[in-house]
């Protein structure tokens, strides 16, 4: 058996590890004595390659001495929440791109098609107002009576909210010029002022809730 070499955040634990020790006990034992109380393991990369859900799963009853280096990614709730503020311009772009898609579909009377991307198209936006709520609710968490949602945001939920209501109707009676335009404008436009107004003041509360943020 190796002896392994334990990282925390890329820095070497002074930790002694039993190599006979399951990496399901190391994970315990970080989570237990290194991590702070909202920090959780956001990565597990063994022999410097990052594992992904099903793989963690299946090593955890695995010995540690077989393996050369284990790094643990410790972050934050917080930390998390500011990660999924970058990535949703890029998830925006793909709601985008895919009502292209769909209104095309529709356009060109792709019937079957344009079904199953109508379908996509209002579960992906779903999944976005849900991040943007989880999000706000880390940091009304973290920032407390500091917290004061901006107007941008309050504005484009409701907005995006009545768009989806409307939705709705149009898509029952099968009123594709209605459904095109709530889509292709109404929709669109929302989504893009997410990007030009309401993200970036979110990004902005990013030094309010640094002196929350714990360091190992």
């Amino acid at each position: 058996m190796n002896n392994v070499v334990i990282t925390i955040n890329e820095k070497v634990s002074n930790r002694s590890i039993n190599n006979n020790a399951t990496l399901s006990d190391v994970v315990n034992e970080i989570l237990s004595e290194s991590a702070h109380a909202d920090q959780i393991i956001s990565q597990i990369c063994i022999n410097g390659k990052a594992l992904d859900v099903d793989q963690e799963d299946a090593i955890m009853p695995t010995r540690v001495g077989q393996f050369e280096s284990i790094d643990f990614r410790l972050q934050s709730n917080i930390e998390l929440a500011f990660e999924a503020l970058q990535s949703c311009n890029a998830y925006i772009d793909n709601i985008v791109a895919q009502i292209a898609e769909l209104t095309a579909a529709y356009q060109e009377c792709r019937t079957e098609e344009s079904q199953q991307l109508f379908a996509e198209v209002i579960e992906i936006t779903d999944l976005f107002i849900q991040l943007v709520s989880r999000i706000q609710k880390t940091l009304r968490s973290h920032l407390q009576e500091k917290w004061q949602k901006p107007h941008s945001v309050s504005q484009l939920e409701i907005h995006l909210l009545s768009i989806l209501k409307a939705i709705v109707p149009a898509k029952e009676k099968n009123d594709l010029i209605m459904l095109c335009d709530l889509l292709e404008y109404e929709l669109v436009d929302n989504l893009k002022q997410w990007k030009i107004k309401a993200l970036p003041e979110l990004r902005s509360l990013r030094q309010a809730c640094d002196s929350t943020i714990p360091s190992n």
